[in-house]
């Protein structure tokens, strides 16, 4: 974390691009520096989304979302942008469980952000996998 502050700090926006790149598909050592610098949070997703819209791979969508949806509930908007995180990446693998899951819990978890129609949607891709 403090090397991330660090290059925020100096407004060092492509170093840091080029660190949270070396935690590509270690969701826990990325997790642990997102979460303790949600103050940043608005500059770690931009740049996060960058990486996510260059790399085209679930992992970035997915721990896009999750942060989203964690760290910052009370951005207003961040829970319509997790679903639309989670639906990139379902776009990419449809068959991940995992994503389908995160996007039909949009319908129990957050009122309004799933439609009806929505929810039929992905509850198709998902009941071939159980």
């Amino acid at each position: 974390m403090k090397k991330a502050q660090k290059l925020i700090e100096h407004n060092d926006f492509k170093e840091l691009s080029k660190y949270l790149l070396q935690f590509e598909d270690d969701k826990t050592g990325l997790e642990s520096i997102l979460y303790k610098m949600v103050d940043e949070a608005l500059i770690l997703i931009f740049l996060m989304t960058t990486i996510a819209n260059k790399r085209n791979i679930t992992f970035w969508y997915n721990i896009i979302g999750d942060f989203l949806l964690i760290g910052t509930p009370s951005i207003a908007g961040s829970s319509r942008l997790a679903l639309h995180m989670f639906k990139k990446s379902f776009e990419i693998n449809p068959k991940d469980k995992d994503t389908l899951r995160a996007i039909l819990d949009f319908k129990k978890y957050y009122i309004g952000i799933l439609t009806d129609s929505e929810f039929k949607y992905y509850s198709e891709f998902l009941l071939p996998h159980e």
